[in-house]
């Protein structure tokens, strides 16, 4: 049979394609491509394994299967890096329904390429979906530090902080990682909640206190930088009393904020006797 062909331009040619990017190839091809790493493509009329895109994802068969496997993901990871946003995220889903979540190279492209609510909302859902089926199949290791990263700072860069903290919140059930520099990422963001927001986020982890979960103190430092970002400072106070007097203790970064908050709208005697537990 006649097989299309690649120009010298990278385009695709051929009795069963029309003119295309590589990029565009991948995307049409990514249920099979991205989920499998075989070397099969797509031509119009079905899928066959001497299309162009099985050269483009093409390596050296003398190569040892693990550099080959290697190589080839290489090449795959530069061609998700051509599609847009929404093309991106189709590819994403596709190798989710047919071989499972992608690796966190992939999400973290993903998430670069956020920008607004709509993306930010997307981006939520896949970590979420990808999380749900991690955990089906006992896998509950969370995930990278930098793919929780990467999801914060796009939901800040969407202006979809309450996301962000939202998803924080939840760690436990959300699978990201609440380091220092991602707690630093919101306590250095100017942004004011309103209440609805702010009761969002105090809804999700009281929803996480009734099922018995171990709240660590980045969870209630994630809580206390809400309060303080909604400008609910004798509330945020209320909230380290009651930790406190459960035999917690706040995060120190967290807890310094509250204490200069308090002392700003006189409420530093409240502060100095939580200070005196600590």
């Amino acid at each position: 049979k006649p097989h299309s062909r690649r120009e010298a331009s990278g385009s695709v040619v051929g009795p069963y394609t029309e003119p295309c990017s590589m990029a565009t190839l991948l995307f049409r091809s990514a249920p099979r491509v991205l989920a499998s790493g075989a070397s099969i493509g797509y031509r119009l009329g079905g899928w066959g394994p001497s299309s162009s895109a099985a050269r483009f994802f093409s390596v050296d068969p003398a190569l040892p299967p693990s550099e080959a496997r290697k190589l080839r993901a290489e090449q795959r990871f530069e061609a998700l890096k051509e599609l847009d946003q929404q093309q991106l995220y189709d590819s994403l889903i596709n190798q989710f329904e047919t071989s499972g979540p992608p690796g966190a190279k992939a999400l973290c492209l993903f998430f670069e390429k956020c920008d607004n609510h709509e993306d930010c909302e997307k981006a939520v859902e896949l970590i979420t979906r990808f999380r749900s089926e991690r955990v089906r199949n006992l896998l509950l290791q969370p995930f990278s530090e930098e793919v929780s990263m990467k999801l914060v700072q796009a939901c800040i860069r969407s202006g979809a902080v309450d996301k962000a903290l939202q998803i924080m919140v939840r760690a436990n059930e959300s699978g990201v990682v609440l380091s220092e520099p991602l707690l630093q990422q919101i306590m250095d963001h100017d942004v004011q909640l309103e209440e609805a927001q702010v009761d969002s986020v105090v809804d999700r982890y009281n929803q996480l206190q009734s099922t018995n979960w171990m709240v660590s103190q980045e969870t209630t430092a994630v809580v206390l930088m809400t309060l303080l970002k909604g400008g609910e400072i004798a509330r945020a106070i209320e909230f380290v009393e009651t930790i406190v007097q459960a035999g917690q203790k706040p995060l120190t970064s967290a807890w310094q904020l509250v204490s200069k908050a308090a002392s700003e709208v006189g409420l530093e005697e409240r502060a100095a006797a939580i200070q005196q537990k600590l």
